[in-house]
């Protein structure tokens, strides 16, 4: 890796990372006075209405984006093709959720549902305006305007938010804070830049990049599908009160696993296809976002895991507690996001996209699996069974992957194996201390403190390298921004 890219990659995750501590943040407060002042019943039905548009977002990401990402020349062509397609495509999303969304209510038995969902579609055709620029910010590994980005129009529709639901705007809250952020984000994307002539756009170019973009259409449809199948599950056979527990579960673990993994795979994605053609290079850069990943991403979740139910008692009040058990099983499952993502970003990089259509249509079977037999058992045996194929899918990716380079599953949980066993012993330290304790305040903080003492002990002593690495690149680039 020349010095360029590595002062790229290290700038990118620096940014990346500010991102999302501070996106998780602002989440956090967000989440929990939003939690305190609704009602679990309206988490659960934006959760009904969201998966729908997560899944229209992951199409339109997850294939001519990144195809356009993975190009190593671009053209205006590329650029005005993929514009205009996923502008298009934005719009004929939105048709499509306005026309179905009587059905969508009459499955869930919810008829508030058909006004939501006309409502925060509009967040479509949103996001279809703001994903070339997303993609050129990425393919340059330049996150620092995004973070900017990102972090104001979170803070205005959060606040926005906040006083929708003190004044008993109920369910609408939640709604227009998505609406309002997704607005405010593309607006800002799109200040100082010129328009993209419709002139350039190419049938010729987008069938190139279909290529490798287009199995990635599909592997994000089904991806999409799979993951929202538990949601409607949960949606159609619970209520929406057990909904919004499992939502807001889950909700918490994307503040903390999935947050501090993004990145890691916004900047892996692009590192790995520079150096493609060098497997030495792309072994020590795995190794590396393993390692830092994982590391990172540990710091949040173990103590998550330890204070669970302090945490619920004290910030989200007691009409919660129902979620303890499904927040600490989401954060088992956090542990395995990072490592899992940055093994997909390495597949995708070397252009096997197909592998990852077969690694999606393996998890699609494995979820279909695990809810025929859980469904009527309860919550917690759902999410225990998407634990198991989380772990499952690790493996999978490994060795479809990087095994091909003598970098499979077993060298990596080798070389991760001080972070792991850190884990087990700070999170066995801090659940003693907290079963021995009977002030809840006493539990959060000491839970928290010990948790984390133990657990960069454990680093320091027996993992110092990949500890002081870490540290080492984020004072060169805090030095480097200041220069």
């Amino acid at each position: 890796m020349n010095k360029e890219l590595k002062a790229q990659t290290i700038s990118g995750v620096l940014w990346s990372t500010i991102e999302q501590f501070g996106l998780t943040i602002v989440k956090f407060i967000f989440g929990i006075i939003l939690a305190r002042l609704l009602m679990p019943s309206d988490f659960g039905l934006v959760g009904m209405v969201t998966i729908f548009f997560e899944f229209a977002n992951e199409i339109m990401q997850g294939g001519f984006s990144q195809a356009y990402i993975q190009k190593q020349n671009v053209t205006k062509k590329d650029k005005a093709s993929v514009y205009y397609f996923n502008v298009f495509f934005g719009f004929v999303l939105y048709l499509i959720f306005w026309i179905i969304a009587p059905s969508i209510s009459k499955f869930y038995n919810q008829p508030e549902l058909t006004t939501l969902i006309r409502v925060m579609s509009v967040v479509v055709i949103i996001d279809s305006f703001a994903i070339i620029r997303l993609a050129e910010i990425i393919k340059a590994i330049d996150f620092k305007k995004r973070t900017l980005y990102m972090l104001i129009s979170t803070v205005i529709s959060g606040a926005i938010s906040m006083y929708m639901a003190y004044a008993d705007y109920g369910v609408w809250a939640l709604v227009f804070y998505t609406v309002i952020n997704k607005l405010l984000f593309s607006l800002l994307l799109w200040i100082g830049r010129k328009p993209i002539p419709f002139r350039d756009f190419s049938f010729k170019s987008l069938r190139s990049m279909f290529s490798f973009g287009g199995w990635l259409v599909i592997s994000s449809i089904l991806g999409k599908l799979q993951e929202s199948m538990v949601t409607m599950v949960t949606g159609k056979f619970y209520s929406p009160a057990e909904l919004g527990y499992f939502t807001r579960a889950q909700q918490y673990q994307r503040l903390s696993a999935f947050q501090f993994t993004i990145p890691f795979v916004n900047v892996a994605f692009p590192v790995f296809a520079k150096i493609n053609n060098d497997s030495g290079q792309q072994i020590k850069a795995l190794k590396k976002f393993n390692q830092q990943s994982l590391l990172a991403v540990l710091f949040v979740v173990l103590p998550f895991f330890v204070v669970a139910k302090p945490f619920v008692l004290l910030l989200l009040t007691d009409k919660w507690l129902p979620m303890v058990g499904l927040l600490q099983l989401f954060c088992i499952m956090g542990v395995f996001v990072p490592i899992e993502a940055i093994n997909n970003q390495y597949i995708i990089s070397i252009g096997q996209s197909k592998t990852i259509f077969r690694l999606i249509v393996i998890k699609l079977i494995m979820r279909v699996l695990n809810l025929l037999i859980t469904y009527k058992l309860g919550l917690v045996y759902i999410v225990i069974g998407e634990l198991v194929i989380i772990g499952v899918s690790y493996y999978l990716s490994c060795m479809l992957g990087a095994a091909k380079i003598g970098y499979g599953f077993l060298k990596q949980i080798i070389e991760l194996k001080h972070l792991f066993m850190g884990a087990i012993i700070s999170v066995c330290l801090g659940i003693a201390f907290v079963m021995k304790v009977d002030n809840s305040y006493l539990q959060l903080a000491g839970g928290i403190i010990i948790t984390l003492i133990v657990f960069v002990l454990f680093q320091v002593l027996f993992n110092r390298e990949v500890f002081e690495l870490m540290l080492g690149q984020v004072k060169k680039i805090v030095i480097r921004e200041r220069k």
